[in-house]
């Protein structure tokens, strides 16, 4: 997952970045022009990330794109800038005059505008959701870093233009496309019907759309990823990863389990299959047992069954017969390998985990799901009047989802 985002940033980054300058070099029609505008911006992402890096110190997965994002938003004051400055040398104005009238008039628009987008994007730093957060601090003044890049590196840019001879231009030519055709075309009526219902249509279509819930949908497509989760599923069918609960004693293991069954069973759309702690891998009444077991044990011996099972049936038969002769066995019995798994190293059942299993069709890198369960679990009432509190890695998946979807209304 991870090369697959890398992958990815670098994909969107290098076709967005030539999709943009493509774009820039039909409209300015030189490389000059588009050299001059890349130049700025450039220095202005580079700043803004290395604020990034000062005040939060890293990228997640929502902020990793604002490459790509700053880079189309940032280039628009490159753009208007840069054309302001031509036109005002095409229509004979000095270079100082020229400088002057493009910050004092596309500067001031620019200012505006890069304000305004930049405030939209900072109120999103109020978030809880460090998504939402860290991506409108970045956003936010990575808009204003990359205005302020433009207004203090493109007025140098120009002055070496206009100082060294080699570089200098002779003629100016206004930049543009010939877009005016496109509003005398059946008149202001169909240019009116015409966005009238692209408006309604796009209004229309944003009430069917919905949240996707399912973060297995959102994985990229991988062969070998689905065929190991293949593979790992015929050993260990349980989809979901289990939860567990952190006791101290014999009694609270014991009794969270029995919390849990009973949370487990009085809800009928219970996510919940089992709980297990250390003593329950102690079966209970293993003397009443005992004479059941060596019954069928002697069943076994039976020489008909020698002379019909063969090959593989034999095998299970004989693993029938050795356990049919078992000895009662207690938790110091079990293997240090299995009890590690439910006891600390070190203190114990001082320091014990109780499991929390879910059905094993369960998938939960479905939110819903995730959120379900976690409801239930969160917090367990014990019969002795405490509390137990589930913790695993679909109970964080849960909360960070709660908190996002609560945020995006903020946002």
């Amino acid at each position: 997952e991870y090369d697959s985002l890398v992958k990815d940033l670098k994909t969107a980054g290098i076709i967005s970045g030539a999709a943009i300058l493509l774009l820039m070099l039909l409209y300015f029609k030189n490389i000059r022009s588009v050299f001059f505008v890349a130049v700025p911006l450039s220095c202005g992402i580079i700043w803004n990330f290395a604020v990034a890096e000062l005040f939060i110190g890293h990228l997640n997965m929502t902020t990793a794109f604002l490459f790509s994002i700053l880079f189309g938003l940032g280039i628009d004051f490159g753009i208007l800038l840069n054309s302001r400055y031509i036109e005002e040398r095409f229509n004979g104005a000095s270079f100082e005059d020229s400088i002057y009238q493009m910050l004092a008039h596309a500067g001031r628009s620019s200012l505006i505008a890069g304000a305004t987008t930049s405030a939209a994007f900072l109120v999103l730093v109020i978030n809880d959701f460090k998504g939402f957060s860290e991506f409108g601090f970045i956003a936010g003044i990575g808009i204003m870093l990359t205005l302020l890049a433009y207004v203090l590196i493109l007025p140098v840019i120009f002055a070496c233009e206009e100082k060294i001879p080699m570089f200098r231009r002779r003629h100016f030519k206004t930049a543009g496309w010939h877009l005016d055709k496109i509003a005398r075309i059946g008149g202001k009526r169909v240019m009116f019907g015409g966005l009238a219902i692209l408006a309604v249509s796009v209004i229309a279509a944003a009430l069917f759309v919905r949240f996707d819930y399912n973060f297995e949908n959102f994985r990229s497509p991988d062969d070998d990823i689905e065929l190991a989760k293949e593979l790992s599923q015929r050993v260990n069918p349980q989809k979901a990863v289990p939860s567990v609960i952190l006791v101290h004693s014999k009694q609270d293991a014991e009794d969270a389990r029995s919390a849990i069954e009973k949370v487990r069973d009085s809800n009928p759309n219970t996510l919940i299959h089992s709980a297990k702690n250390v003593y329950s891998l102690v079966p209970k009444g293993q003397e009443e047992k005992l004479p059941i077991m060596e019954k069928i044990g002697r069943l076994l011996e039976d020489d008909v069954i020698d002379k019909l099972v063969k090959g593989e049936d034999k095998e299970k038969i004989e693993g029938l017969k050795a356990s049919a002769y078992a000895s009662p066995f207690g938790l110091k019995d079990i293997p240090d390998k299995i009890k590690k798994r439910f006891l600390h190293a070190e203190a114990g059942e001082q320091n014990q985990l109780v499991y929390i299993f879910v059905d094993p069709e369960v998938d939960l890198k479905d939110g819903r799901l995730a959120m379900s369960l976690a409801n239930e679990i969160r917090e367990i009432k014990g019969s002795n009047g405490g509390k137990y509190h589930a913790i695993s890695s679909s109970v964080i998946f849960a909360d960070v989802l709660s908190v996002m979807l609560k945020d995006s209304w903020k946002a």
